[in-house]
């Protein structure tokens, strides 16, 4: 007999608690296509929903949308939602959870769309095309291609019509900062009126539109990127695609966009977001922050509980070959221990669940995707289409000259500018010793790091006289 009295609106994390607990009723392939099933679906809101969040029908496209753009067939995805629906279906039967009538609504949605139309319009190939041009374009601090940097400028403003940037003109460049700034000062002179040289003042509008749109074309197919009819819905097909590979859900970006983009029909799976402003800027920023390719940033995952540093480090030797491998750092310090009468050391880690490692913005997706089930990555908030958290590049020294353990990219001071003598003073600025005075008694080179360097300060305390090894980085002049 069903139970009714219970039923209420469940949230996501208590669904899942059933869900894993009803898979002992099947058995065998049964079993093992719910598992599949259920292990997409963890995958999906883990990181991007909170535990209060309720299964609602916006996520339920979100996530079947993402299973085509993660190159599932359409036939799997909705094979999954159909065994996610009936999970579903027996906690309601249970009195566990409410009538819902998303999952019912999301097959009659499935059957409006074209099962095959392409989820990656734009190939990996093509966009790491665009992107080797985009940085040669930035690196070069001149002049280069108009149209690519008509279609960059564009792209780092969140798609911004294209005949408006046509438009500019010199005194638009005091609103500007960052990467438009540095786009539009390549192109400015003195002698012209608008940043951007298209003969603006002998063309009419509509021919400047027309030239553009020529150009552009001639530009994307060059570097195999697919055209959508016209310059301005190629570009909006190309946000979407870097937006999508950065972890933002579908529905957040026909928000940003306003609509579905030409070229990505499929996307019309996801009703769009309730965005703030704020919410749109940082999802603009991640973006921006993908096109420049050779921009590396900090970010910190947590490790899902009973996982081990050393289970990460087997499954990214187990994805060397499918992606980038970002540069990690998980910073330990020495324990001594008494074992006997003998004194055994040992590395314990400072923070055990927290791994900080450094990785393109465009990349930290395509890696999360691999490593799930054994961490997840922190966000600005728990907003959907929320940006993973960049940790700026300040705190990451501050942080660890306060602990005493760096990266090998971290720099004190430029080489050659800050070399001490003996009988210098000094103070210590982190570690083991934070703002103890010494003096410098001697200079050694880390054996361990290969041109780090190790000064022997000597200082006083209450205890006595110490004299103790102390690494370059942790130590400025008094």
């Amino acid at each position: 007999m069903q139970e009714t009295s219970d039923n209420k609106p469940v949230a996501i994390f208590e669904a899942l608690d059933f869900f894993e607990s009803r898979l002992k009723a099947f058995e065998g392939e049964s079993r093992k296509a719910y598992r599949k099933a259920l292990s997409s679906f963890r995958w999906f809101i883990t990181g991007r929903y909170s535990r209060t969040d309720l299964i609602t029908q916006p996520l339920l496209e979100n996530w079947f949308f993402n299973n085509l753009f993660q190159g599932m067939s359409f036939n799997t995805a909705a094979f999954y939602l159909d065994k996610i629906s009936a999970l579903h279906g027996a906690m309601v039967k249970a009195g566990k959870a409410e009538e819902s009538v998303a999952f019912r609504d999301m097959r009659k949605k499935i059957r409006t769309l074209d099962p095959k139309a392409p989820a990656r319009p734009v190939t990996e190939a093509a966009l790491g095309r665009f992107l080797d041009a985009v940085k040669g374009s930035s690196r070069s601090g001149i002049p280069g291609n108009p149209i690519l940097d008509i279609l960059l400028f564009s792209l780092i403003n969140g798609c911004m019509p294209l005949q408006q940037i046509a438009a500019l003109q010199k005194e638009d460049l005091k609103e500007m900062e960052g990467e438009s700034e540095a786009i539009a000062r390549r192109y400015a002179e003195p002698r012209r009126r608008y940043i951007f040289p298209l003969d603006q003042t002998k063309r009419t509008p509509r021919q400047t539109a027309a030239w553009i749109d020529t150009a552009a074309e001639e530009c994307l197919r060059a570097l195999g990127l697919p055209w959508a009819g016209n310059a301005g819905q190629s570009v909006r097909l190309l946000w979407a695609s870097v937006a999508l590979r950065c972890g933002v859900d579908g529905s957040s970006v026909v928000a940003v966009l306003g609509s579905v983009p030409a070229g990505l029909s499929l996307l019309s799976i996801c009703t769009p977001a309730e965005l703030q402003a704020a919410d749109r800027e940082a999802i603009v920023r991640t973006v921006a922050a993908a096109l420049f390719k050779d921009r590396l940033h900090w970010f910190a995952m947590h490790f899902r509980p009973y996982v081990k540093f050393s289970q990460l480090l087997t499954r990214l030797a187990e994805i060397r070959d499918a992606v980038p491998q970002p540069e990690l750092f998980y910073p330990c310090e020495e324990i001594a221990r008494r074992i006997g009468k003998r004194l055994v050391w040992e590395e314990k880690p400072i923070l055990s669940d927290i791994l900080f490692f450094r990785s393109r913005v465009s990349d930290v997706y395509p890696l999360l995707s691999r490593i799930y089930d054994l961490a997840w990555c922190f966000r600005d908030s728990r907003d959907r289409g929320s940006s993973y958290s960049i940790i700026p590049q300040r705190s990451m020294d501050a942080f660890q000259q306060a602990i005493g353990v760096f990266t090998p990219d971290f720099e004190v001071a430029p080489i050659g500018e800050m070399r001490l003598n003996p009988d210098d003073k000094v103070v210590i600025i982190g570690g083991d010793y934070p703002a103890q005075p010494g003096t410098v008694i001697g200079m050694e080179t880390d054996p361990e790091h290969a041109g780090n360097i190790i000064y022997r300060i000597e200082f006083l305390t209450p205890l006595g006289r110490w004299n103790v090894g102390v690494d370059a980085r942790l130590v400025r002049p008094a």
